[in-house]
C-alpha cells in the first residue's frame, strides 16, 4: 500500500502528506512484525526455562486447539474454593490447634467454625455468639490466663475469617474477568466467518476487475486486524481461564 501511494504522490494523484500517512503505516508494521518476532523468541526461551528444558531447538510447539470454556456461577465456584484453597485450610488448623490447647472436643470445634462461617457482623466486631463460650476449669480460674486463650482463638478466629474473605474476593474478581473475556471471545467467534470471508469477497471482486488493488489491499488490512483480535481475545480466555483456576485453588477449567 505505500508502494502504491509513493507511486500515485510521484504521479500528482496523491499529496504528499497522504503518501507519508501510508508510509509511516508501513513502517510502523514493520516495526510490529519485528517486536512480534522477537517477542516469540523471548516467550519460548522462557517456556522452555520453565519446563527445564536445555535447548530451545529440543520440541516444537504446536497450535493450541480451540477454547471451549464453559460458562461458570458463582454459587457453584465459591464452595470449591474454601474447601481447596490451602490458606483457608490452614486458618481452620490454627483454629483446631488452639481448641485442642483448650481442651475442646472435636465437635465443639467443627461448631465454632460453623459459627464462623455463618458469622454476623456487627460495629466491625465477630459476632461471635454462645459458641465461644470456653469451660473455665482447664485454666483452675485464672482470669489471666482465660483472657490470653479467649484472646488468642478470637484472632485465630479472625484470620480465619480474613482468609475466607480474601479468596472470596479472588474468585469473584477472577470470575468476573473470565465472563467478560469469555463474553469477547464468543462475540469474535460468532461473527469470525462472515468477516473472514470478506478478504475472499475482496479478492474476487479484484480479480474481476470491479475493485482496485489498493482497496483490495484495505480489506485484507482489515480482516488481519480481525484475526489479530480474535488471537487476542482466546488468548485473554485462556489467562482468564488459569487465573480463575489458580483463584479456586483446583483445575475446574
Amino acid at each position: 500500500m505505500a508502494s502504491i501511494t509513493r507511486k500515485s504522490y510521484l504521479a500528482g494523484d496523491l499529496s504528499q502528506m497522504e503518501s507519508a500517512i501510508a508510509n509511516a503505516d508501513s513502517l510502523r508494521a514493520f516495526d510490529d512484525r519485528l517486536q512480534f518476532a522477537m517477542q516469540e523468541q523471548l516467550r519460548k526461551a522462557r517456556l522452555y526455562y520453565l519446563m527445564g528444558v536445555d535447548s530451545i531447538n529440543s520440541m516444537q510447539l504446536q497450535p493450541l486447539p480451540a477454547s471451549t470454556y464453559p460458562r461458570m456461577q458463582l454459587s457453584e465456584l465459591m464452595p470449591v474454593a474454601l474447601s481447596a484453597r490451602p490458606e483457608v485450610r490452614a486458618a481452620a488448623l490454627a483454629i483446631e490447634s488452639k481448641a485442642k490447647s483448650l481442651g475442646w472436643e472435636k465437635a465443639k470445634v467443627i461448631s465454632f467454625i460453623g459459627i464462623l462461617n455463618a458469622r454476623r457482623e456487627h460495629d466491625g466486631k465477630l459476632a461471635l455468639g454462645p459458641g465461644f463460650q470456653m469451660p473455665l476449669p482447664v485454666f483452675n480460674f485464672n482470669r489471666g490466663r482465660i483472657m490470653r486463650a479467649r484472646a488468642e482463638m478470637e484472632q485465630a478466629a479472625y484470620l480465619y475469617v480474613e482468609a475466607k474473605r480474601q479468596v472470596q474476593l479472588e474468585v469473584q474478581e477472577a470470575l468476573a474477568q473470565y465472563q467478560a473475556a469469555r463474553q469477547t471471545a464468543d462475540l469474535w467467534q460468532l461473527n469470525r466467518q462472515p468477516i473472514l470471508n470478506t478478504a475472499d469477497q475482496a479478492r474476487k471482486a479484484f480479480e474481476a476487475g470491479e475493485i482496485s488493488y489498493f482497496f483490495y489491499l484495505q480489506t485484507v488490512l482489515q480482516v488481519t486486524d480481525v484475526q489479530l483480535r480474535i488471537v487476542d481475545a482466546d488468548a485473554a480466555l485462556r489467562r482468564a481461564a488459569v487465573q480463575l483456576n489458580y483463584a479456586l485453588g483446583r483445575q475446574m477449567l
